[in-house]
């Protein structure tokens, strides 16, 4: 049975994914125009070990970036600890997806707090500022998919 207000990926139309993926305008009868080449997509199976990749600061805290290779325009995987809250930030191109696995707390998404705890999933579109906001004392770990890759160029804060 569906939960109101969920969206199930059989809702997507492909009109919508590919505006997502690769925006550009159509024609009435659905036809592309004006679209740049498609992200280039693997064209092999990528492998990585996070535990393995040399931990980065972030403003979520600390992450282990993965899946960041030329053949792979699709989207990167970050594994992140946050012992503190995180600061503020937005993205004006990339698409984020938190999967919370590991401590309790909540997320900030423009203003709006709202518990997570392990097995929270949320979606963050281009420009929703937004933070992850740790209880005290407290460390939480997530999976961050990060959609088209990570890039550090579009990461902005107030």
């Amino acid at each position: 049975m569906r939960q109101p207000g969920v969206r199930f990926d059989a809702d997507v139309n492909t009109r919508q994914l590919c505006d997502t993926i690769n925006p550009g305008e159509h024609t009435k009868s659905g036809e592309h125009q004006g679209h740049k080449p498609m992200r280039q997509l693997p064209s092999e199976p990528i492998i990585v070990d996070l535990t393995a990749l040399d931990p980065v600061p972030c403003p979520c805290g600390v992450a282990r970036r993965g899946l960041l290779h030329p053949n792979n325009q699709l989207c990167s995987l970050h594994r992140v600890t946050l012992s503190a809250n995180a600061q503020v930030h937005y993205h004006k191109r990339q698409t984020e997806v938190y999967y919370f696995l590991e401590g309790d707390g909540q997320i900030e998404l423009d203003g709006e707090q709202q518990a997570v705890r392990p097995g929270t999933a949320v979606l963050i579109p281009p420009g929703v500022r937004h933070r992850a906001i740790v209880k005290p004392g407290g460390e939480m770990t997530l999976l961050n998919f990060v959609m088209p890759p990570f890039d550090p160029e579009d990461e902005w804060s107030e």
